[in-house]
């Protein structure tokens, strides 16, 4: 009973850090601006400069998914055989690796 309670906070802990992780940021001397046109988004402008913000959604979507994944190893590891809890996490992790590479 005690893992269950461990994997649950576990997953709400990752949830809370992946919500509290903002989803765009710029650097220090620039200001976050959303353009509403077709096209455009967001972007950090100092006058007439600006770049595009980091986009921060990958880093929310993994620290969330890792913290289910851990979740679900703890409740596994003793239930079934360690192999198949070891291949989720390499699985895991090479899909998260990834989908960053490809969306970034």
């Amino acid at each position: 009973m005690l893992v269950y309670a461990i994997a649950v906070a576990v997953v709400l802990v990752s949830l809370a850090v992946a919500f509290l992780l903002p989803r765009y940021t710029c650097q220090e001397p620039y200001e976050f601006e959303y353009i509403d046109a077709p096209g455009a988004g967001p972007i950090c402008i100092v006058s007439d400069t600006g770049y595009r913000p980091r986009n921060w959604l990958p880093t929310k979507i993994a620290v969330a998914g890792t913290g289910i994944l851990t979740a679900v190893a703890l409740v596994l590891w003793n239930r079934t055989r360690r192999i198949e809890v070891f291949g989720l996490v390499v699985i895991f992790i090479a899909l998260a690796v990834g989908w960053y590479y490809v969306t970034d």
